[in-house]
């Protein structure tokens, strides 16, 4: 969503009043100021969900919104993207330690290559993100560390990186 940073997940429900377990990719500073979290409707669009609490738990939050007031009315949430808007970020996400999950949606664009694509997901892999994006039909998975990240560009939503030799090679030539 446009105009939106991704802040997490929620995972499954927990209990049976409407909590939901939410994997956060920030820390838990600053929460207390926040309202609402976003997800994305089906037609694309923010659609806020009120926060009654949010309870820190060892590797992840537990939240309780005042939209989902039964475990039926959480499952119904679980699995959505968690956003909120730009402006409500204290820190630049692109100054954030080794988090890029906000980069969903940018296009990449390779000093040798070029545009590759846009990036569809962002994989979180032990000591590792990885960026999926499609490029000649292909599924690709770049890796992203601040070694290959030459330039992020928020207004143009668009990642310049420069990848290591070959890297694309041993995609195309995979026939």
């Amino acid at each position: 969503m446009e105009g939106y940073t991704v802040i997490g997940r929620l995972a499954s429900p927990k209990g049976t009043s409407g909590h939901l377990k939410a994997l956060l990719e920030t820390d838990k500073e600053g929460f207390d100021q926040i309202e609402a979290f976003f997800i994305e409707d089906d037609n694309g669009l923010p659609l806020p969900c009120f926060i009654e609490s949010i309870e820190w738990e060892s590797d992840h939050a537990v939240i309780k919104f005042e939209e989902a007031g039964s475990k039926e009315e959480a499952y119904q949430l679980a699995g959505r993207i968690l956003y909120l808007p730009r402006e409500m970020i204290a820190e630049s996400p692109a100054e954030a330690e080794g988090n890029y999950g906000y980069l969903s949606g940018y296009e990449i664009h390779d000093e040798q290559h070029g545009t590759l694509g846009k990036i569809e997901e962002i994989l979180q892999m032990p000591g590792q993100e990885l960026a999926l994006l499609y490029f000649h039909e292909r599924e690709l998975l770049i890796p992203l560390n601040e070694d290959l990240i030459l330039r992020i560009d928020e207004k143009k939503q668009r990642l310049d990186m420069q990848l290591p030799d070959g890297l694309l090679d041993i995609y195309l030539d995979a026939d």
